[in-house]
């Protein structure tokens, strides 16, 4: 017996071929498109992270060497004034009073011990004189200057007063101070002057090291009542810390050869 089958009842393979293909591609399911989404704004995230990341460190860095320029700046301005401290163009020796060089024609010099090189008790000022005008005949507001740090600010003494000088040359009152650095910008936290060092010769070669010149040379004139040579370093030490970012903070040191030594001697 034959069977013969009719080809409306066999399957239809290039039908149900075509029926898959069109479901495959119909599209993504809304899972598909979750986790899609997540993770382009995973990676768009940590882009913008990366870029803002980069740009916060492009800005301080640009504050960093803002900060670094000023504070080099100010310390060469200190230092280069500092170091002509003591200088007087007609100073000689004198035996009367102590630890003092006085000028052929000034009973009051610039190099007078109260208008040397001081140091106040909290070591944020200096003060010291030089003369300004080779031969001029008496001290004037020119010849004295110092250095402070007032309310954030490295503030430099113009236009001096003698007396309030004398009295206090840290003091408000002992002259026009003026500001050298940049307080929209910079701030100053310290201020510090030192002795950095500090060598007494007598004239045999003789030397003692010490902190202050009314110290360790009086005890080396204790021992030898000779003419002792006074050379003098300062150190200054700069802090500050960005007005913008107050955790950008740098600081800064030199220390300074003072070129006029001194010359002590016992009366």
């Amino acid at each position: 017996m034959q069977w013969f089958y009719s080809k409306k009842n066999q399957p239809d393979h290039k039908r149900q071929t075509v029926n898959h293909s069109n479901r495959i591609s119909t599209g993504f399911s809304l899972v598909e498109l979750m986790i899609a989404t997540t993770i382009s704004l995973l990676i768009l995230s940590a882009v913008l992270a990366f870029y803002s990341r980069s740009i916060r460190d492009v800005s301080q860095l640009n504050i960093r060497m803002q900060m670094t320029q000023q504070l080099a700046a100010m310390l060469q301005i200190m230092q280069d004034d500092v170091r002509r401290a003591g200088y007087w163009s007609t100073a000689h020796l004198a035996g009367s009073p102590a630890f003092q060089l006085i000028p052929n024609e000034n009973t009051d010099p610039p190099f007078f011990l109260p208008l040397d090189v001081k140091i106040n008790a909290a070591r944020s000022c200096i003060s010291y004189s030089y003369d300004k005008q080779p031969l001029s005949a008496d001290t004037g507001s020119e010849d004295l200057h110092a250095f402070r740090l007032k309310n954030g600010q490295i503030q430099s003494l113009q236009q001096a007063k003698l007396a309030a000088f004398k009295a206090d040359p840290c003091a408000n009152a002992a002259g026009t101070w003026m500001s050298i650095n940049d307080a929209e910008y910079l701030k100053i936290t310290h201020l510090l002057f030192d002795y950095a060092a500090l060598q007494c010769i007598d004239e045999n070669g003789n030397f003692q090291s010490g902190n202050a010149a009314d110290v360790a040379c009086q005890g080396l004139m204790d021992q030898t009542g000779k003419r002792i040579l006074a050379r003098r370093k300062i150190k200054i030490r700069v802090e500050a810390e960005s007005v913008s970012d107050d955790k950008l903070k740098l600081e800064m040191s030199r220390i300074v050869r003072i070129n006029n030594d001194i010359v002590l001697e016992i009366p």
